[in-house]
């Protein structure tokens, strides 16, 4: 398959493949139209170009929890 970000095919492809539902799946990414496309999809979609302290704090108000 030679499908890359942001196409929609390339998403929908992982959830095929691992039998995941995108709305119980969270995509990060630094780039705004790949998120807005797993977004389109269902995902949760977080932008990150900040640290990762800060990733961690984005992904606690999905209730992720790192360890």
């Amino acid at each position: 398959m030679h499908i890359n970000k942001p196409d929609p095919r390339i998403y929908q492809a992982l959830l095929d493949k691992y039998g995941l539902k995108a709305s119980e799946c969270v995509f990060i990414d630094d780039n705004l139209a790949n998120v807005q496309a797993a977004f389109t999809l269902g995902f949760v979609g977080i932008r990150m170009k900040e640290s990762v302290g800060t990733l961690i704090r984005s992904l606690a108000t999905c209730n992720v929890a790192l360890r």
